[in-house]
């Protein structure tokens, strides 16, 4: 697409910088009154390789001819896309515009924008990507918020334009029949402790239970204590056994107030363990994973989803570099 250069301004002209960064304006046509915005440094726009020593940066008298040399184009036609962007079309229509505050280096200050006049050499699809990575790095910041409809304003998360995918829940066959003695008397006495809780991820991951999950531990725990008092009231006196082993089972049944769904539970826990015993493998380590980004959240501040969308903005700055490799340098036209 063809635009003439009506505007050139910079943003930095301080000497020895080792980037000087300015911001293009170009119009359609020059009875064109709407500008569109292109950034970019002098270095990397108007200057030749070898021209200057990248390590110390231009001279001010090096600097002074080589602005003279990028006003010498206003007016000339160049190749560059040009896009109009709404902030509705950005964010699909939930928001009117963004309210962003903006630190010129002198002052901070609030402006409202509705759109994005943008020129530039990527494709409408990865300008609005690249966008939407921009303002959500800058929401991270406390820098911009979105303006609803109604006027109101709310804070941006990373959610906005990168939702978490909601976990697709699994089908796994638990193959009861195979397990026909596992009852509550079985399930409260017999079985390992470990081998209930193994599948405990697993089976809260495929399926919604209506025991929250530290209920479920607090009644794997009490069982487990239950057990610890039997051995040692066997210990004092081996005669109590049979009676423990007798009643106890009950008395625990019915003082844990174990419902036919925590036994259930705790079968299914059983089975799921014993056969996808991988899967609750790589299960657990997940569930390690999100509780240690709780804890980091919790007592060291640090926001898990910010660090890993930083990495993501990272990566596709990276892709962005070498998928347009060599067409950061505006061609001009005339």
């Amino acid at each position: 697409m063809k635009a003439i250069l009506k505007e050139i301004e910079v943003l930095n002209d301080a000497d020895y910088e080792l980037i000087h960064l300015i911001k293009l304006f170009f119009v359609e046509s020059k009875e064109s009154d709407e500008v569109y915005s292109y950034v970019t440094t002098i270095e990397t726009q108007f200057c030749t390789k070898g021209e200057f020593d990248l390590k110390k940066g231009m001279t001010h008298n090096q600097l002074t001819k080589r602005l003279d040399f990028a006003n010498s184009f206003i007016g000339k036609t160049f190749e560059i896309n040009l896009f109009k962007i709404t902030v509705k079309e950005l964010t699909n229509n939930k928001y009117v515009a963004f309210e962003l505050t903006i630190d010129d280096g002198f002052c901070c200050y609030e402006e409202t924008v509705e759109y994005y006049n943008v020129a530039s050499y990527m494709t409408k699809e990865d300008l609005m990507l690249y966008l939407k990575y921009s303002i959500t790095r800058q929401s991270i910041d406390g820098l911009v918020y979105g303006i609803l409809p109604d006027e109101s304003t709310e804070e941006i998360t990373t959610e906005l334009f990168f939702p978490k995918p909601i976990p697709e829940k699994k089908y796994y066959n638990i193959p009861y029949d195979k397990y026909h003695n596992l009852n509550s008397n079985y399930i409260v006495n017999e079985i390992p402790v470990n081998d209930i809780s193994k599948g405990r991820n697993l089976a809260y991951q495929i399926k919604d239970r209506d025991l929250p999950e530290h209920e479920f531990d607090r009644y794997v725990h009490e069982i487990e204590n239950y057990r610890s008092k039997v051995r040692a009231a066997q210990m004092e006196n081996e005669s109590l056994r049979k009676k423990l082993f007798f009643w106890e089972p009950k008395v625990v049944v019915e003082e844990l107030k174990l419902s036919a769904n925590v036994i259930s539970l705790m079968k299914d826990c059983f089975i799921l363990g014993k056969e996808y015993p991988l899967d609750c493998d790589k299960v657990d380590i997940e569930y390690a994973e999100e509780c240690e980004k709780q804890l980091r959240e919790k007592y060291l501040g640090e926001d898990a989803d910010e660090k890993v969308f930083k990495n993501k903005w990272l990566e596709f700055r990276q892709s962005l570099s070498k998928k347009y490799k060599g067409k950061e340098v505006i061609q001009i036209l005339n």
